[in-house]
């Protein structure tokens, strides 16, 4: 929360990314990313799903683990929303949290992501993990 956010997206055959590599501690049971989004576009409100935000959880080499999330310029809301995804639980792994926009050739979609955090369960203990904080 504040005055700045990552701004991924918002031009013509976008291609961004945004990652951090954390390494998870043992006996996890649960992982929970929370986010705020925000998403803007200048898609037709009746348009296919052109642009998209992907989340993923991939390995140290970058190979793909798993997609958390997929976002695209159908999810327009120029309000922010807190959203919520459950993690598959790589105990004693050092993975990556991947965001990917992407945009196709014509109007554009502005993702915008903030206060991203990381909450892991082990042994029924909460740990509280930030990740974007100002």
């Amino acid at each position: 929360s504040g005055d700045q956010s990552a701004w991924l997206g918002g031009y013509e055959n976008a291609s961004d990314y945004l990652t951090q590599t954390l390494t998870l501690p043992a006996g996890i049971t649960t992982a929970t990313l929370q986010l705020w989004v925000q998403i803007d576009t200048l898609e037709a409100t009746n348009a296919a799903a052109l642009d998209f935000l992907t989340i993923e959880v991939r390995d140290q080499a970058g190979a793909p683990l798993s997609t958390v999330a997929s976002l695209s310029n159908q999810d327009y809301d120029t309000s922010w929303r807190q959203r919520t995804y459950d993690l598959p639980a790589y105990a004693r792994q050092t993975v990556q949290l991947v965001f990917h926009a992407t945009g196709d050739a014509g109007n554009s979609t502005d993702f915008h992501v903030d206060d991203v955090s990381l909450a892991v369960c082990a042994a029924d203990q909460k740990v509280f993990m930030p990740w974007l904080r100002r």
